[in-house]
């Protein structure tokens, strides 16, 4: 595995980007984790593993707070802290404390009615700690950065543009950590090894902590510090190297070859 993790400062001493503890989620009669801990450090990029359907993105937009303690569906118990922020406590949302994440969606989440430009100023409006006048200087060294398309329309880019305009859009919102959900879902090889490349360089460069949702590990373990497997049978989050994900593989979920499609 990588050893290449960059530590992000921070003005809290800890050294965790996350940090659950007691940790359980329950969506209407199923659970998905039962008293789980799991502590993430700044700058790691972790590789979240696990069968389609056994709650990897229900954890992450969990962790991002797209999913509350108090909606209805869900019980969600334990604590949480993410990104130096009291998430949940107690089970119990933490009202106005949630912690700077951002995801990038595997459908991308981009927003067809707004030009590329149009849709970094929606995360720059968005953004904590925002510095007036500091927006247009900081998008355009990410449209340089990732070489994005500025005439054409959102709803015409190929796959692989607008997956680097998800990534770009959520570095201008300028979060602690990125959660990837699925980058690599329905690529060809060569095409994984260039999202892979696209995430390390995205963690080293701006100095992120960056989780990564996929049971297509396989184009994604050369640049993960550490494995996680979500295990739906014991509703557990436990860590493993290559050697050991083998084993689970052949257990039950499988790398996963899907329907390709070649993105630029």
């Amino acid at each position: 595995m990588s050893s290449t993790a960059t530590h992000q400062p921070s003005d809290d001493d800890s050294p965790f980007a996350i940090e659950l503890e007691d940790f359980s989620i329950r969506v209407g009669e199923t659970s998905l984790l039962s008293s789980v801990s799991l502590q993430v450090k700044r700058g790691e990029i972790v590789l979240l593993v696990g069968e389609s359907g056994s709650g990897k993105t229900v954890l992450i937009k969990t962790l991002c707070g797209l999913i509350r303690a108090e909606d209805p569906g869900f019980l969600i118990e334990g604590h949480a802290t993410v990104a130096n922020r009291h998430l949940i406590r107690d089970g119990k949302g933490a009202k106005g404390s949630q912690g700077r994440t951002g995801i990038v969606f595997q459908d991308y989440g981009l927003i067809d009615e707004l030009s590329v430009r149009g849709n970094l100023d929606f995360a720059f409006h968005h953004r904590q700690g925002r510095k007036a006048g500091s927006d247009r200087e900081v998008r355009e060294a990410l449209l340089s950065e990732f070489d994005l398309p500025t005439t054409v329309p959102v709803a015409r880019l190929s796959g692989g543009q607008k997956q680097r305009v998800a990534i770009a859009r959520t570095l201008a919102f300028d979060p602690e950590i990125i959660f990837y959900d699925e980058p690599t879902s329905g690529l060809d090889p060569s095409r994984r090894k260039q999202v892979a490349r696209r995430i390390l360089d995205t963690n080293r460069e701006h100095a992120k902590t960056s989780i990564v949702v996929t049971h297509d590990y396989a184009s994604l373990l050369s640049i993960a510090d550490r494995i996680i497997v979500l295990d739906e049978k014991g509703k557990t989050l436990t860590e493993v190297d290559s050697e050991e994900l083998k084993v689970w593989t052949e257990e039950g979920f499988s790398s996963g070859e899907e329907k390709v499609e070649s993105v630029d």
